[in-house]
């Protein structure tokens, strides 16, 4: 018996699943299911206005891990919508039906919310916790928007995941060594990200700027999917071909998306920053990233679904992905160019500066903060920048990457 049906018996009803559900379904692997399975959680939370984006970039996350870990058990909690087309589903068939096309074995479904009460059970269900990935909405001062839920509900103080969340230490048992959290929605890195990463003594990433969603393209390159965001003459990908060694893998079937931090501060419905980063920034509990902070983020980096499918076995085309990763979008080749240049530049001269932001003060971070305040009330606002004259934030990720990976192949 797995880790879920421990804690839930299956039945089968009629309700709308786009109203409210919590669903657990799995990703099969070589190694079976249960509690003390090496594993890979992704929680897809509330996803307002993006439809099936969250969920399919975490699928297209979910297939770099199981070809990097066949045997490893890949979970996922969540989500209440799998198809932009489909508004809601009738039964547990139908839904485990719709599932199944994007390689998920579905377990369970009820009609309750989402709740950090009822999350926190499920995660601590698993004894070999690998990676989590949490795919939502979030606001910097109160972390990840699991569920909707209007301020008269009674439930509305389990609506959010943060670093305050009750029981959440208790988690610190249940990693491996190794094991990381990555919050990959927006402004998660401003207070969340580095708060979790001390707390749980495990590296922890999150976002200093909006985050949105970039799809795989014709030219086998990823570009924000808004419209215009992407070059003339080029059209959405029918396969990824290029982020996985095993083979193509259909777009239809969720592996052509991904998320990724915008190249300009948080703009949006909590206010508009001034200051940000325009890539994710692990934080590692510590001012300066240990040797096993840095492995840990180069694993991180190897789940990425990047340009080069063979980041996992050699140096050069996982310095590729790194930069992809942390450089700015794709549709500005000269700057993209010079990105490249600046991160590759730093592995042998690390006074290089760079700041990458097309508009906003780039702010400057070590692997324990940020040298930011921002305060937050109806809407949230910078406080306080640091001086940060010459950038150095993102060479120094790059730097930690690449001696993370180095560190992982002796």
């Amino acid at each position: 018996m797995t880790a879920f049906k421990k804690l839930f018996c299956l039945s089968v009803f009629l309700f709308s699943l786009a109203s409210q559900a919590l669903t657990v379904s799995y990703m099969p692997g070589s190694g079976g299911r249960g509690q003390k399975i090496p594993t890979h959680i992704f929680v897809i939370g509330y996803a307002g206005g993006l439809g099936d984006q969250l969920f399919k970039s975490a699928v297209s996350r979910a297939r770099r891990y199981r070809e990097l870990y066949p045997k490893h058990q890949i979970a996922f909690i969540g989500p209440d919508k799998l198809d932009e087309s489909l508004s809601s589903y009738d039964s547990y068939a139908e839904y485990r039906s719709a599932l199944s096309r994007f390689g998920l074995e579905l377990e369970h479904m009820d009609d309750k919310w989402l709740l950090s009460n009822r999350l926190m059970p499920l995660l601590k269900s698993f004894k070999q916790i690998q990676s989590i990935d949490i795919f939502s909405h979030s606001a910097a001062h109160l972390g990840v928007g699991l569920e909707d839920i209007p301020s008269s509900s009674s439930y509305y103080k389990y609506k959010r995941f943060n670093y305050l969340t009750e029981g959440l230490s208790s988690l610190k048992s249940h990693f491996l060594s190794g094991a990381y959290i990555m919050l990959h929605g927006c402004n998660s890195g401003f207070t969340q990200a580095p708060k979790m990463a001390a707390l749980l003594g495990i590296p922890v990433a999150g976002s200093l700027s909006s985050t949105n969603t970039q799809e795989l393209f014709s030219d086998d390159s990823w570009y924000f999917n808004d419209s215009g965001r992407y070059p003339r003459g080029v059209s959405r990908s029918s396969y990824n071909s290029s982020s996985f060694a095993s083979g193509r893998f259909s777009c239809s079937s969720g592996h052509c998306h991904r998320m990724r931090p915008e190249a300009y501060p948080y703009v949006g419905g909590w206010g508009r920053l001034t200051a940000g980063l325009t890539h994710y920034k692990f934080f590692c509990g510590t001012a300066e990233a240990s040797s096993a902070c840095k492995q840990t983020m180069a694993l991180a980096l190897l789940g990425h679904p990047g340009v080069n499918s063979r980041a996992a076995y050699d140096l050069s085309a996982f310095k590729e992905n790194v930069k992809e990763f942390l450089c700015p979008d794709s549709n500005r080749a000269s700057a993209k160019k010079e990105c490249f240049e600046k991160m590759e530049a730093s592995l042998t001269d690390p006074t290089v500066s760079y700041a990458g932001l097309l508009s906003g003060k780039p702010v400057r971070c070590d692997f324990a903060g940020c040298d930011v305040k921002i305060s937050c009330g109806r809407k949230c606002s910078i406080t306080h920048v640091g001086a940060n004259p010459q950038p150095r934030t993102m060479q120094n990720e790059f730097r930690a990457y690449v001696e993370g990976f180095r560190l992982l192949q002796r």
